[in-house]
């Protein structure tokens, strides 16, 4: 939800940067915290299925 948060905070308009920022700060706390170290997009016909492990963030 929080990255969601921040890509339509990102189209917002007017921009608020500081506002974006801070929606920034709950994703960036959890992958420090879960140690991830990369992140890959899903191919389409994949995107569907529920990642195996948490540590991997699939988009269409």
């Amino acid at each position: 939800m929080e990255a969601l948060d921040l890509l339509n905070c990102a189209v917002d308009t007017p921009f608020d940067r500081d506002r974006c920022l801070r929606f920034l700060d709950a994703p960036r706390s959890c992958v420090l915290e879960m140690k991830v170290k990369k992140f890959s997009v899903a191919e389409q016909g994949h995107a569907a299925e529920a990642p195996k492990r948490g540590k991997s963030l699939n988009t269409k």
